[in-house]
Order: C-alpha cells, then structure tokens, then sequence
C-alpha cells in the first residue's frame, strides 16, 4: 500500500507500531472480549477510542458497534 509505504520511508513505522499496539476489532463479541481483557491488564477507568473509517456514517457506525461491545465488558 502506497500510504504505508510513504510512513516507512519518513520513519513513522516505529509510530505506527505503536499506535496499533493495542487495537479492537471484530465483532462486537470479539472486541468486548478483547476490552474486558484489556481492562483486566491495565486497571484503566477510562479509554479513548479512535475510529479510523472514511465516512460519518460508517464513523457512526463503528461508535454503536463499540456501544454494543462495551454492554458486555465485565470489569
């Protein structure tokens, strides 16, 4: 991918890394899983959440899909 390859050569792919380091997705059975056991590790009482999508609506979606998830957290 053209965009992947631009951040490599301008030696963000450290940041990259990083940035991905904790990432949800998948279903929202998937990523309540993955969040409660996120949770569990870090004893965080808050996320900041980042929905990486092209448009407001699919923006919007991705919200309610986390809602969805976050319903079934247990920590």
């Amino acid at each position: 991918d053209e965009q992947a390859d631009q951040l490599r050569a301008a030696g963000m792919a450290a940041q990259v890394d990083h940035m991905l380091t904790y990432t949800a997705a998948g279903t929202p059975t998937e990523v309540s899983d993955y969040l409660d056991e996120f949770l569990r590790l870090t004893s965080a009482d808050e996320l900041i959440t980042v929905h990486q999508v092209p448009s407001a609506e699919d923006r919007l979606r991705s919200v309610t899909l986390l809602a969805e998830a976050l319903d079934t957290v247990r920590v």
